[in-house]
């Protein structure tokens, strides 16, 4: 195990590193419950629901979710936008787990969606999408901080977006784990050997009933988020932080977890609106 500060260079591919955590993890992912769907559905969807609102008018639209996993969050998020007034036409659900997307095609508002496996360390993720005259609404959740590169992502987001269209790409604020890897409770912190895209990796910890397990997080600064957005063609048009308010509910729900009362009135994470 290293320390925040260790002088520890990489010794395997971080695309095999990532593989691995995910294939360990992957069983506890699906069966999480508790405090990551708390949430996501207290903090991450009205926050996603409240920019949409504020930025985009109510229309007919295709949803594309890049990285939607198991679909928890895209079910809720889309039943939240269509109860606003956006008609949504079809959903297009994209992840490297194909056993995650035939979950997420079991629930209620995903059962015609659109799957495609895809990886998105490659741009041609984006020819996957279905062609459509509807305006497209992308949104990409908790899935960055994953990636060991962000040149296929942002490319391929460049290639697909339309201009008149908008991504929302939700991530862990970067001042957030900084402070949980200061506390060392993201572990196994490695750094970069400069010729990557961010500063540091580690194993991100997520509680649940299923019981404690890590994911891959891979640490960048926000202003280095815009300026590989800006080479892309793409620009950060508006930045939202959001967090955890300090009540008797959020309490009793995060200071059971590795988070403690940390979580609480501190911004964890951040929605990026995205144009082209």
């Amino acid at each position: 195990m290293h320390s925040k500060h260790s002088t520890s260079y990489i010794n395997i591919s971080s695309d095999l590193w990532t593989q691995q955590i995910w294939k360990n993890a992957e069983q506890k992912w699906i069966s999480r419950c508790g405090q990551d769907h708390f949430y996501r559905d207290h903090v991450a969807i009205p926050g996603l629901v409240y920019c949409i609102k504020h930025l985009c008018k109510p229309c007919i639209i295709d949803i594309v979710d890049i990285g939607s996993g198991d679909g928890y969050f895209t079910n809720k998020f889309a039943s939240e936008i269509f109860d606003i007034g956006f008609k949504i036409e079809n959903i297009c659900l994209l992840d490297l787990s194909m056993k995650q997307l035939e979950i997420a095609t079991n629930r209620e508002f995903l059962k015609n969606a659109h799957k495609v496996v895809c990886n998105f360390l490659t741009p041609k993720w984006a020819e996957k999408i279905p062609m459509s005259n509807n305006r497209r609404l992308y949104i990409c959740v908790f899935v960055i901080q994953e990636l060991h590169s962000l040149d296929g992502f942002m490319n391929g987001l460049s290639k697909i977006m339309k201009t008149e269209e908008l991504a929302f790409i939700l991530t862990i604020d970067p001042a957030f784990s900084e402070l949980l890897a200061q506390k060392n409770k993201i572990i196994s912190i490695i750094k970069s050997n400069h010729f990557e895209d961010w500063d540091w990796r580690g194993l991100y910890p997520i509680d649940g009933d299923a019981g404690r397990f890590y994911l891959p997080h891979f640490q960048r600064k926000i202003k280095q988020l815009k300026t590989q957005f800006i080479q892309n063609n793409l620009k950060c048009i508006y930045i939202d932080f959001l967090k955890v308010p300090f009540n008797n509910q959020n309490i009793s729900i995060f200071s059971k977890t590795i988070y403690g009362m940390d979580i609480l009135e501190t911004f964890s994470s951040i929605i990026m609106v995205i144009k082209k």
